[in-house]
Formats: C-alpha cells, sequence, structure tokens
C-alpha cells in the first residue's frame, strides 16, 4: 500500500513540474560604449538566479584564447571560449529549426520594452536614420508576434536626438514556458520530428 502511495505522489510531484512554468527575463543596456546584460531565471515565484554579464569589447575577447572556469563535482575545469564556438552554435541552431518554432510557439511573453535614443551630426542623416528605425522596429516585433503569444502591449519607442551624437538602446523582455513543452521540445530534438 505504500509504495503505491509513493508513486502516486513521485507522479504527482512530476506532474506539477511539467505543469509549472520557467520565467526568464532577459535586460540588455547599451549606453555609449558600455553593455550590460542581465538574465534572470525564476521558477516556482520564489527561486531566482540573476546573471549580471558586462560585455565590454566581447567579441575581442572572444577572438583570444578566453576559458570559463567551473568546479564540478570538487574538480576544476577549463572550457574554452571562442568565435567559431559561437558559429558552430549558431549552425546547430539552424540545424534545430522545427524544434525551435515549437518550443517559441508555446511561449508567452509578458513584458516586452525597446526603446532606443541616438544622434548623429546632421539632423537629416538623423531623420532617416529615425525612421529606419521604427522600420527594423516593426518588422522584429512582427516576428515575435508571429511567432510567440505576446500577452502584453509592448512598449517601444525610438527617440531622435538632433543635438548631440549619441546612442543609448535598452531591451527588456520577460518571458516563459512550461517546462513540459521545453522537455517536449527537448524530445523532438533527440527523436527528431516524429514527435
Amino acid at each position: 500500500m505504500t509504495a503505491i502511495l509513493v508513486i502516486i505522489s513521485v507522479l504527482v510531484l512530476f506532474g506539477l513540474i511539467l505543469v509549472s512554468s520557467v520565467q526568464l527575463r532577459c535586460r540588455y543596456e547599451r549606453r555609449g560604449d558600455d553593455d550590460q546584460l542581465t538574465l534572470q531565471v525564476t521558477w516556482l515565484r520564489y527561486l531566482t538566479y540573476t546573471l549580471d554579464i558586462p560585455l565590454v569589447d566581447l567579441k575581442a575577447r572572444l577572438q583570444k584564447d578566453t576559458v570559463i572556469r567551473a568546479e564540478v563535482a570538487g574538480e576544476q575545469t577549463e572550457v574554452p571560449l571562442s568565435l567559431e564556438m559561437f558559429e558552430t552554435g549558431l549552425e546547430r541552431l539552424i540545424r534545430f529549426h522545427a524544434t525551435l518554432k515549437y518550443v517559441t510557439a508555446q511561449t508567452r511573453i509578458k513584458k516586452l520594452e525597446w526603446v532606443s535614443e541616438f544622434g548623429l551630426s546632421s539632423a537629416s542623416s538623423t531623420g532617416m536614420l529615425t525612421g529606419l528605425a521604427w522600420s527594423v522596429k516593426g518588422i522584429v516585433l512582427s516576428a515575435i508576434s508571429s511567432y510567440s503569444h505576446l500577452e502584453t502591449t509592448p512598449r517601444i519607442s525610438v527617440r531622435p536626438n538632433f543635438q548631440k551624437p549619441l546612442f543609448h538602446t535598452l531591451v527588456d523582455c520577460i518571458f516563459s514556458i512550461r517546462i513540459g513543452h521545453l522537455m517536449l521540445g527537448g524530445l523532438k530534438t533527440v527523436l527528431g520530428s516524429r514527435l
């Protein structure tokens, strides 16, 4: 009898985990030459992990032999990072397009904010760039809304500065997905498109 209760309890717990959502907040800010990326993962509202990444000349750093040091089970390991590693990752991402499309279709966007302020040396160039920026943001917003569920009205703005040359942008996005959908996406990757 106790074995049946334990099995039922484990199955109920596993089912609750599958229907629970994980929330990811991505915040990218560029002010002049300073870049800041903040990633925050939240599960069950109280378990939160935040990662702040200052992206100062990331490309130059990755062209050198960059190494991530990690401690796994008491052992120090080093994982080299390079630009080729990111290119390989992008190729794999393209290969798994169907899985990525499934996962993004299950994603719910709870907040989307994209604010840009810029100025060039001439007012006419700033005006033309303003129109181009609105066009690009409209295309990106259209793609996002067609591939995933927007649950909020996006806050998109372009602020031209005709007084001085500058560049500032802020992208703040909060989205959530159920763990069961992530697991099913992983199974689709492993088993191919049979699921």
